[in-house]
């Protein structure tokens, strides 16, 4: 405390993080971290901007966040052409998440790909709720129904911009590295676990068909050239 001249207690001002919910705070829990309950000393709730952790998978209008919770998971190729010396799939995840920043698509982004040791139906989330193009257009009722159906209910042909790619339904149109089977089993045509640009063969799948092509069954591209990439949404 603070004592003036004349004895007067002046009482200190209020700090947010002090563990001491005071004057205007609804909530004081002793952090600055934004993301749990308590966000700058007020209540979170849903629809005030911030993704709060473990209680909310998204904080925003319209798209597919309703309620703060996600209706239908979005996916996408990627805008642009990629060596298929990626630095690996964890490489060509983080590829994807800049894409969806890029263009303040919210939410969290994993790539559909494979080596012959890591597998997509083990390194993505088997999520209950449909799949979709990020224009909206069905893909899939649920994972079960992506990796089981061999073919997708319209092409995964629009970009994180929303644009649309491909004229024609057929290879090498729309290639996209994917050396992954329908049901999202590694194949062993994967440049070297994605780190190699060498004259060796990488497995693509096809943008711009829905059936089993749009992974696999299309000829192959050489390592050294490049493709695009699907990228797929996962809750956080």
């Amino acid at each position: 405390m603070t004592t003036t001249d004349d004895a007067t207690t002046v009482p200190p001002a209020p700090v947010c993080g002090n563990g001491v919910v005071e004057d205007f705070e609804q909530c004081d829990d002793g952090n600055t971290i934004e993301t749990d309950d308590c966000s700058s000393c007020l209540l979170a709730f849903c629809g005030d901007g911030v993704v709060h952790t473990g209680v909310e998978e998204c904080d925003e209008d319209g798209d597919n966040c309703e309620g703060c919770v996600r209706v239908y998971m979005r996916a996408f190729v990627s805008s642009v052409q990629l060596s298929a010396d990626l630095d690996g799939v964890a490489e060509a995840d983080e590829r994807c998440q800049q894409l969806a920043d890029n263009v303040d698509l919210k939410g969290r982004f994993m790539a559909w790909l494979s080596t012959d040791s890591q597998h997509a139906v083990d390194r993505l989330e088997h999520s209950q709720r449909p799949y979709r193009r990020v224009d909206g257009m069905p893909l899939a009722d649920n994972w079960d129904d992506l990796v089981a159906q061999m073919s997708l209910d319209n092409p995964l042909n629009v970009t994180e911009k929303g644009a649309k790619l491909g004229v024609g339904s057929g290879c090498a149109i729309c290639p996209v590295w994917t050396a992954t089977s329908p049901q999202g089993i590694g194949l062993t045509d994967d440049c070297f676990d994605w780190g190699s640009a060498l004259v060796t063969d990488g497995g693509v799948g096809e943008c711009t068909v829905k059936d089993a092509r749009w992974t696999q069954g299309c000829p192959p591209k050489q390592c050294n050239q490049t493709a695009r990439i699907y990228c797929i949404e996962q809750t956080p």
